[in-house]
């Protein structure tokens, strides 16, 4: 995602374009998803940027699927326009210039925990910018209420936007960072942060208060795809 300051693009002192990498994935045949936070494109220290420059970030926003290794070429694919967003559950809804792969599969309902839940959580990313990675050890969750899931997957910079699945590889949950933490313990150490997602079934209850078509077509892309795996 490149930066615009008051509708200029931001460049760096050699002249490359000031660019914000986080993680996205495919909710229908057409629709991306990622955090609000990667589209304002801003330091965790500065003001969020303007509606205008958000929506202008979002169209100039591309998407590289394959990124699968150093050496992979990707295949790049732009952004036509930001569809819906909310900076509460921080996701971004992106509509692409053409259709991307495969959607992944959405878990049917919210997720549920309780004091014996023993629920692991696994991770497709891109840390720090790089080739795929998938994070699927010391993965377990937390805690879980309407809006949010807590988890200790591991996760860096970039994360950002990711998908959080089940062991089935459904989506749960939209990866949003970390959160400071007193008095959790971790494989019996004490632990500063956990990981911290939105329900993935809050964010479609956003979406469609904001726009009943799209969810629409959300359900309709997630029914055929529950159908035919």
């Amino acid at each position: 995602v490149p930066r615009f300051d008051d509708g200029t693009q931001r460049v760096l002192a050699d002249g490359k374009p000031w660019i914000m990498n986080g993680t996205a994935w495919m909710i229908s045949k057409d629709l991306a998803i990622t955090n609000q936070h990667v589209v304002n494109a801003r330091n965790s220290n500065e003001a969020a940027a303007s509606a205008a420059d958000v929506e202008r970030q979002a169209r100039e926003a591309v998407l590289q699927f394959d990124y699968n290794a150093a050496d992979a070429t990707p295949t790049s694919i732009r952004v036509a326009k930001l569809l819906a967003h909310d900076l509460d559950l921080d996701f971004a809804l992106l509509l692409l210039n053409a259709g991307g792969p495969e959607p992944l599969r959405l878990a049917p309902t919210r997720m549920n925990l309780d004091a014996t839940s023993w629920q692991p959580l696994n991770i497709i990313q891109h840390p720090l910018g790089g080739p795929k990675k998938i994070g699927i050890r010391s993965n377990i969750a937390r805690t879980a209420d309407q809006d949010a899931v807590r988890y200790f997957t591991d996760t860096d910079f970039g994360s950002s936007g990711s998908p959080v699945c089940d062991d089935g590889w459904r989506v749960v949950a939209l990866h949003r960072g970390a959160e400071g933490v007193s008095g959790v313990k971790f494989q019996g150490q004490d632990t500063a942060y956990i990981n911290l997602g939105s329900q993935i079934h809050a964010v479609l209850d956003v979406v469609r208060t904001q726009n009943a078509a799209i969810a629409d077509e959300i359900a309709h892309c997630q029914r055929h795809r529950h159908e035919h795996t």
